[in-house]
């Protein structure tokens, strides 16, 4: 692999790991391999709407907001500023590693001091806004929209405000400048009409646990009393001071790791295809999951990345509304989604939905490598296409014209093209598990690759075929 130039001698390697598609790529699952030549592991951006699921022997680890890396004893690992943070699923999460015997002491785990909260009001404007817009969960409900909403608006609280000897007047102040909005928006008849139809469900026992927490959510922004300052602002005060001791200045930590020659990993959740500018606007998230956060999050310029890794699946998911052409709903989607019975089945981490499927969309994937600006791919999930026909998206018709590649997907058009072209390309059987190196992967599941790599004019470099550790295979360089 060449020496990136902007790299001086002595210096780290930093590469970046980004999804390609709208989340739930595997890169949870890819940070935690190419973390073993790694020294240090940042997450950032986004927060405990997204989910990364690291299998280690016979045990399984589901994170939203701890490095996935977090399972190597010899790494730190990093929190940014471009995070936003709910303090209880972090501490949650702080504490099941900790009963599961993963060190998660602060020398090894550092979180920006500048990094985002996110508060109840947060999760209740996030409910109140879905039942306004219609009654459907469209979001995970957790509070990260308006989170980088309050940022934008140089609003809210941050890690750092704990150690300010006015922390209980300015969470006030905060509160009482939030809570006029959240009954304004419980006025909406949206509002009542959601909260309706939910407990009629819940009547007869049918809610699911998202739907639960949105009636909860919505039942408490429409009280008397939304927010109870007082107790709110002693429960931050409690969970702050637990987290202080891993609070601290992440992006001057990580330009002396890599100053001193520490190779670094920057690791993203959600996929490009869910960028708040670069995605399929309004079905987005609100932040950059691209290697732009990283830039973002540590002030390190994309220049002195060496490498961009795209994680993508085989197939094509997503969780939610929004816009997805290759979508399946026969019997073929039925294989790809699994039942739900096993951990790698196409069930949300973070919410259990189960997530829409369909045949991989190559016009989307050299999208999204195109302007992420990405140097190679990393295929997950291949063994899940085994015994079928594979297909792969193409083309689409736009104004009457075939293309086979875009330049945005913010436009109706590139939503709902008129038709879509697809590649049929013959199966394999099933692959086989011990294998070591590319050459034993099925003929045709290699040949399956190549037409990617082809596809998105970017080299596919490793591929995995199984949710074991060893299950990953590297191309011959």
């Amino acid at each position: 692999m060449p020496v990136n130039p902007d790299r001086l001698p002595g210096q780290g390697k930093l590469d970046v790991i980004v999804g390609t598609q709208w989340g739930d790529e595997g890169k949870g699952r890819m940070v935690d391999l190419l973390s073993q030549n790694a020294d240090w592991v940042a997450r950032y951006g986004g927060g405990d709407n997204a989910g990364h699921t690291v299998t280690v022997g016979k045990e399984i680890f589901k994170l939203h907001l701890t490095p996935s890396a977090i399972v190597r004893p010899e790494l730190a690992v990093m929190i940014g500023r471009g995070v936003v943070v709910n303090p209880t699923t972090l501490l949650d999460e702080l504490n099941m590693l900790h009963n599961r015997n993963i060190d998660v002491d602060p020398d090894r785990y550092l979180i920006d001091n500048h990094t985002r909260i996110i508060t109840k009001d947060m999760l209740m404007e996030d409910a109140l806004k879905e039942a306004v817009q219609g009654g459907k969960i469209g979001t995970t409900l957790r509070g990260i929209g308006p989170a980088y909403t309050q940022r934008t608006s140089r609003r809210g609280p941050e890690m750092g405000w704990f150690e300010n000897a006015n922390f209980d007047t300015d969470l006030k102040n905060y509160f009482e400048e939030r809570i006029p909005l959240i009954r304004a928006m419980a006025q909406h008849p949206g509002v009542a009409e959601t909260i309706e139809i939910l407990t009629d469900k819940a009547s007869s026992q049918n809610l699911s646990a998202s739907e639960q927490r949105y009636l909860n959510l919505l039942q408490a922004a429409t009280s008397d009393e939304p927010l109870d300052i007082k107790k709110e602002t002693e429960t931050l005060r409690k969970q702050l001071g637990q987290i202080k001791p891993y609070m601290g200045d992440t992006i001057t930590r990580a330009h002396n790791l890599l100053n001193h020659g520490k190779d670094g990993l920057g690791e993203g959740a959600q996929g490009h295809l869910l960028d708040l500018t670069g995605g399929t606007y309004p079905f987005v998230t609100s932040s950059h999951p691209g290697p732009i956060g990283m830039e973002e999050s540590f002030n390190i310029p994309s220049s002195r990345f060496d490498r961009v890794i795209g994680v993508t699946k085989a197939f094509q998911t997503r969780v939610g509304g929004g816009p997805f052409p290759t979508e399946l709903s026969d019997e073929i989607a039925w294989k790809l989604r699994g039942t739900g019975a096993n951990p790698w089945d196409e069930y949300g981490t973070t919410t259990g939905r189960p997530r829409r499927v369909g045949w991989l969309d190559g016009v989307l994937l050299k999208y999204a490598a195109k302007s992420s600006g990405m140097t190679e791919i990393a295929v997950t999930k291949l063994d899940i296409l085994s015994g079928l026909e594979p297909q792969i998206c193409v083309a689409y018709k736009i104004d009457g014209q075939w293309v086979e590649t875009i330049h945005r997907v913010d436009d109706t058009k590139y939503w709902e093209p008129e038709d879509l072209k697809y590649e049929t390309l013959p199966g394999w059987e099933e692959i086989q598990p011990g294998i070591k190196d590319w050459e034993q992967l099925p003929e045709n599941a290699q040949n399956y690759l190549d037409r990617i790599s082809e596809i998105a004019e970017v080299p596919v470099t490793f591929t995995s075929f199984s949710p074991e550790r060893e299950g990953v295979v590297f191309r011959n360089q």
